[in-house]
């Protein structure tokens, strides 16, 4: 039985990030691939988008009261792309 090809890393990340950036038009910064990783039946991409939403704040009251720049806060998502087709699957929160 023939091996069915597989996209490589490179074209399921790119997969990855045009549906994110479809989704996700405006408002976010330093949006970027965090993770890729297939899994171990090697039929999926899990790939990992971080990204910043700007105006929010991961500081601490005290942090702000001691005049500590604030950040903001960072968020990821996981989106599954098959690995034979490219078809994403899902895409959900990614906690760390």
């Amino acid at each position: 039985m023939p091996e069915t090809k597989k996209i490589d890393v490179m074209k399921a990340t790119q997969i990855a990030m045009l549906y994110f950036r479809k989704l996700y038009r405006t408002g976010l910064m330093r949006v970027r691939i965090e993770e890729a990783e297939m899994t171990k039946d090697e039929k999926y991409w899990l790939i990992t988008i971080g990204y910043d939403i700007p105006g929010t704040s991961g500081a601490s009251i005290a942090d702000s009261l001691a005049g500590k720049r604030p950040l903001p806060l960072r968020e990821y998502k996981e989106i599954q792309v098959d690995a034979t087709t490219g078809e994403v699957k899902y895409m959900r929160i990614r906690k760390l």
